[in-house]
């Protein structure tokens, strides 16, 4: 892993901790759990569609991979996980979910 990977994945958990947002994640028919994510704007997380919500997430915090299908309630609102980008910059270890509101 290069100097600059290895410095990226030690910066993450100072950047949930300042940046980060509890969320109840769930992975049926798992219990559902609390994970800490980064919401990113759509204009920041080319090319990801800008119709859905993204949030990025620290892949080490989950037992089984983040896929489509599972749910994530955050701010009181549900939403389903529509799509999973593995994040290969900054030292890896993450991914973006694209997320679309249950319901809506």
């Amino acid at each position: 892993m290069s100097l600059f990977n290895r410095l990226a994945a030690a910066a993450q958990p100072a950047a949930l901790a300042v940046y980060g947002t509890a969320v109840i994640y769930e992975q049926p028919p798992a219990a559902p759990f609390t994970v800490v994510v980064i919401a990113g704007r759509p204009q920041d997380i080319e090319p990801l569609d800008p119709a859905f919500i993204h949030l990025w997430v620290r892949l080490s915090d989950f037992l089984q991979a983040p896929a489509a299908g599972d749910l994530v309630a955050m701010d009181g609102v549900n939403n389903q996980v529509m799509a999973v980008h593995s994040e290969t910059r900054g030292g890896g270890g993450g991914a973006w979910l694209s997320l679309n509101q249950v319901g809506a």
